[in-house]
């Protein structure tokens, strides 16, 4: 059985592996010339669209699971899609977020 300390660690460790996944993802997004995530006055980034995204994504996911028992290839792209989109939420409505631009 692990320590208290061999389970943080691991949990830790399983948390950057993942947020380096979720980070690679918006990269690519971004390099993809995409942007807007954070205008809650765009219809394609409200929080509607983006929780109705998630229910999507958790719905193709299931259907994933099912036919791949072993997390595969195939649900790695919905699981980082699906952490970047709560992330996003959890960001907007944090109370100090500086979601506004700087930029002139």
């Amino acid at each position: 059985m692990r320590t208290v300390e061999q389970e943080i660690d691991k949990l830790l460790k399983a948390v950057d592996l993942f947020a380096q996944q979720m980070k690679q993802s918006l990269i690519k997004t971004a390099m993809q010339g995409k942007r807007g995530w954070d205008d809650q006055n765009d219809p394609k980034v409200t929080d509607g669209y983006l929780s109705r995204q998630l229910w999507i994504d958790a719905s193709d996911l299931e259907q994933t699971l099912l036919l791949h028992p072993k997390v595969e290839k195939e649900a790695d792209p919905l699981l980082v899609d699906i952490a970047n989109r709560v992330a996003i939420l959890w960001f907007r409505h944090q109370p100090d977020n500086h979601t506004s631009d700087p930029t002139p």
